[in-house]
């Protein structure tokens, strides 16, 4: 027993003190296998690393007992719906990542686009809150991208904001950026806090028409400062992502998607359904683009497959003007009067009870049919995850679509919403927008042949 292992080695990773004045005192016990390796930068094969230099190679150990305090983001000088693009992002950081080589001699380049959101946090060492860390840095925090067969530039917002801030003007900011540099980037990365993702995947995937290069928003749970973060295996994933290739040549994922842990979902089909789990996005009524496990598995059956030839157009233009009334046993008569009079509104999404079902009385059915008469647009979508309206199943959904109220099919809330927004900034055609609201844009919701 005396010569099968090394002495031990010992390490003081933090400045905290454990119970009695001294640190929790951990031993490691290294096998062997995968997990102590790393790559050989000559022969490009995987070694075990020496653990005599463990905080070198793993950095983070460092702040395995550091505090975490509460995130706290400047979220000031909000860009509104018509932002001056030139102002609103700093200059790109560009950063040669690698010395390999992609198609034609080039590596591929990809565009960090940073909105903010816990994934871009350093803990600050005088004040011990979150704050966005500096992109100038990028390399410096995330030292594994020098891995990676790409060539990364990054724009940042000039005020990182948290998600719950993000509103239509960052969308044309974010769409602006994309358009600028469409010609110069193989593909986009948008870091992206994860309570409003849903909403920006889908609005931006309305907005970008023709879009024939990935889009790929990710963000992360813990920042990713954190000794434990998602937001490196994120970020880094959904790099390699929107530079992959098929056999052809030509970009595999050519539409907006949301990269979170283990899968890649289509953006304008995603919502958030957990605040504290890693895998925090699902995609109930359309399968994964992609799962990510020891390789990237792509589906290629349901990834979106554009016109190839087109030019990407973008529509800048949204209204924001729509509401969305989420029914519950017992709403009030008043209550839904009140919201159906709001003053300018456009168009109402109703999440209704299962199947597309409602309350059958009286006054509920007139209070829809006199708003669809006075020109408002009404979408019908269940409040249900998986499955999608069937108003004529039974009689409490078949009263509702009586009144002209629009089936929203499998349409998610945040693909809903913003489609509305995306339509009326479009056009005040009123019969435009319901033609165009039951027909998919981009793959957000099913095709009259699969009803």
């Amino acid at each position: 027993m005396t010569t099968s292992v090394r002495p031990p080695q010992k390490y003081a990773v933090s400045t905290l003190h454990g119970k009695d004045g001294e640190r929790p005192k951990v031993m490691i016990i290294y096998t062997g296998g995968t997990i102590g390796m790393m790559e050989n930068p000559e022969s490009k094969t995987l070694e075990p690393f020496n653990f005599d230099h463990l905080l070198e190679n793993v950095p983070k150990l460092r702040l395995c007992m550091l505090p975490r305090a509460k995130a706290k983001t400047n979220v000031n000088n909000l860009i509104n719906l018509h932002c001056n693009m030139t102002t609103s992002v700093r200059p790109p950081q560009k950063y040669a990542v690698s010395t390999l080589h992609g198609k034609d001699g080039e590596r591929p380049k990809v565009m960090i686009i940073y909105t903010g959101g816990t994934i871009g946090m350093m803990e600050n060492p005088e004040s011990k809150t979150l704050e966005p860390f500096n992109f100038d840095h990028l390399l410096e925090n995330v030292p594994k991208l020098r891995l990676l067969d790409i060539d990364i530039e990054s724009v940042e917002f000039v005020n990182p904001i948290d998600s719950s801030s993000m509103n239509p003007g960052h969308w044309q900011q974010i769409a602006k950026v994309i358009e600028d540099n469409y010609d110069n980037c193989d593909g986009f990365v948008v870091l992206h806090g994860t309570d409003t993702m849903a909403y920006t995947a889908s609005a931006l995937s309305y907005m970008l028409q023709g879009l024939n290069k990935p889009v790929i928003i990710t963000g992360s749970q813990l920042p990713i400062g954190d000794v434990r973060t998602d937001g490196e295996e994120n970020l880094i994933t959904a790099l390699q992502i929107a530079s992959a290739r098929n056999c052809d040549g030509n970009m595999m994922v050519r539409e907006v998607a949301i990269l979170f842990e283990d899968f890649l979902w289509r953006g304008n089909r995603s919502t958030k359904h957990s605040s504290d789990n890693f895998c925090a996005f699902s995609s109930n009524n359309y399968p994964a683009l992609a799962s990510i496990g020891l390789g990237i598995h792509f589906n290629k059956d349901v990834l979106l497959k554009p016109d190839m030839n087109g030019p990407l157009k973008v529509h800048y233009g949204i209204d924001t003007n729509v509401m969305v009334i989420d029914l519950f046993p017992g709403i009030q008569e008043n209550v839904v009067r009140h919201m159906f009079h709001t003053p300018g509104v456009k168009g109402i999404i109703i999440k209704t009870f299962g199947a597309g079902n409602g309350p059958n009385d009286p006054w509920f059915i007139r209070e829809i049919q006199e708003a669809v008469e006075r020109g408002i647009v009404v979408v019908n979508i269940s409040q249900c995850q998986n499955g999608h309206v069937n108003p004529g199943l039974y009689a409490a959904g078949l009263e509702i679509s009586k009144t002209g109220v629009i089936s929203g099919k499998d349409l998610t809330s945040e693909a809903a919403i913003t489609k509305l927004m995306h339509l009326f900034g479009q056009t005040d055609d009123i019969e435009a927008v319901k033609e165009q609201m039951v027909l998919p844009i981009c793959g957000e919701m099913a095709s009259e042949d699969a009803d």
